[in-house]
């Protein structure tokens, strides 16, 4: 039986899953006809109401092109609640970066920081 921290998880994950797959001009139908599993299926992900494999979230991943962690980057690990607004924005769009524009950005903070 799933805990609540499980549900709560899964949850986000999945709402996470239909952001990414919006910003990138999917469907549910179109991802998931690109993944190889059924619209229903990919609803009932995004919901929360089924647990994907590992498999199946790093085709979807592979699809949206984005990491595996990035699909799985979720509030809890950075609760916006406690960052300053200029701080949660550069998180919201470093999200939706490529992998090798994410790359590109930590390489130019590094070069600018003390």
């Amino acid at each position: 039986m799933a805990t609540r921290r499980d549900r709560d998880l899964l949850r986000a994950v999945g709402q996470r899953l239909g952001e990414l797959r919006r910003q990138r001009g999917f469907t549910q139908e179109s991802l998931a006809e690109a993944v190889g599993i059924q619209p229903h299926g990919l609803s009932r992900i995004e919901q929360g109401h089924r647990a994907p494999s590992l498999s199946t979230l790093a085709t979807l991943a592979a699809a949206l092109d984005v990491t595996l962690a990035d699909l799985l980057a979720v509030e809890d690990e950075v609760p916006e609640a406690k960052l300053t607004a200029d701080q949660a924005q550069v998180l919201r769009l470093f999200a939706d970066l490529k992998a090798a524009q994410r790359k590109a950005v930590i390489a130019l903070l590094k070069a600018m920081s003390p």
